[in-house]
């Protein structure tokens, strides 16, 4: 017998009789009305094609949406878990990433002490092309350097002393000598801070054998010398004495000397000539001012000098000469 595929209904039976077929087609009549009937009320209790809910017919929906924010919300950037301090940044600052989070930074303390190469600088190797070979410059510098072009420098330069050795510091001595090179017209010869462990002159002999020996005969030299004291101006003039003078007598440990002198070295025909201002402390505890010219006795170029105290030593003194040609 010959049934349907799903729901296995009778199908009619061309060999039976047609009696016989009438309780079949009921029954399988029957059985199609029963499953219509069924797939109606599974039907009837869908919702149609086209419907909708509203949100307390969703279950939990309004419950979900309540925890959200509005679509609208707006955000700073402090907002943000690991961002600090924005919102009070200066302007231009940035963001940078550190070990607690994006905290604001200028540009310049975020890149920090760094490097560049010269071709990520627009037209430095253009402007450096421009300028001097440091061989150039330095073939310049030697000419400056050169004894054979100083005037020419000094005179390029505008400088009109140039020194002649290094600074001399006389603590601890009793005397310091200075050279007066050939090739010079004229010295500038200065000193500070000269104190005396006693109370006495700073003084000057000269040598005309490169400091072998000095001149210090009792006639040698001759001053003209003024001075400004506490109690008024005083004069003095001598025609012959052992040494020249740079200061009045200082006070022992307490003098603190200052003064600049000039100095011609003199030659065979001129005498040689020192000539200056100093200040300092007497002995007697006043201020003093001491203008002074001094000139040794015969002609001849002087090629050095020796400062010196008439007894005990410098306890501090800083000495300086200079040259111009």
């Amino acid at each position: 017998m010959a049934v349907t595929e799903h729901y296995g209904l009778q199908k009619p039976d061309e060999g039976r009789s047609v009696a016989d077929e009438f309780p079949t087609l009921r029954l399988t009549l029957d059985q199609i009305d029963a499953l219509i009937w069924a797939l109606k009320q599974a039907v009837d209790g869908k919702a149609a094609v086209d419907h909708a809910h509203t949100i307390a017919q969703v279950l939990g929906l309004s419950a979900a949406l309540d925890g959200k924010m509005p679509a609208g919300t707006t955000f700073s950037l402090d907002d943000l878990n690991d961002v600090d301090g924005a919102a009070m940044a200066a302007p231009g600052y940035m963001l940078v990433k550190t070990a607690n989070g994006w905290l604001p930074s200028s540009p310049a303390a975020a890149i920090g002490v760094h490097q560049h190469r010269m071709v990520d600088i627009v037209g430095l190797a253009e402007a450096l092309l421009a300028k001097l070979d440091a061989s150039a410059v330095s073939a310049f510098a030697s000419t400056l350097l050169d004894d054979a072009n100083a005037a020419a420098a000094r005179a390029t330069l505008g400088i009109p002393w140039e020194p002649i050795g290094d600074e001399v510091n006389a603590a601890g001595l009793s005397a310091v000598s200075f050279p007066l090179p050939a090739g010079y017209s004229v010295f500038h010869f200065e000193f500070n801070d000269v104190n005396l462990n006693s109370e006495t002159y700073v003084s000057v002999r000269t040598s005309t054998d490169n400091g072998a020996s000095y001149n210090l005969g009792a006639g040698d030299y001759r001053y003209l010398a003024s001075g400004a004291v506490t109690a008024g101006p005083s004069f003095g003039y001598s025609a012959g004495v052992p040494q020249m003078y740079l200061t009045p007598p200082l006070q022992a440990n307490n003098g603190r000397a200052l003064g600049t002198y000039m100095l011609d070295p003199g030659s065979g025909t001129t005498l040689p000539t020192f000539i200056g201002t100093s200040c300092a402390v007497g002995a007697d505890g006043t201020d003093r001012l001491f203008e002074f010219a001094t000139r040794r006795n015969a002609v001849a170029r002087i090629n050095r000098f020796a400062v010196f105290c008439l007894s005990g030593a410098f306890i501090t003194g800083k000495f300086r000469l200079f040259g111009r040609r």
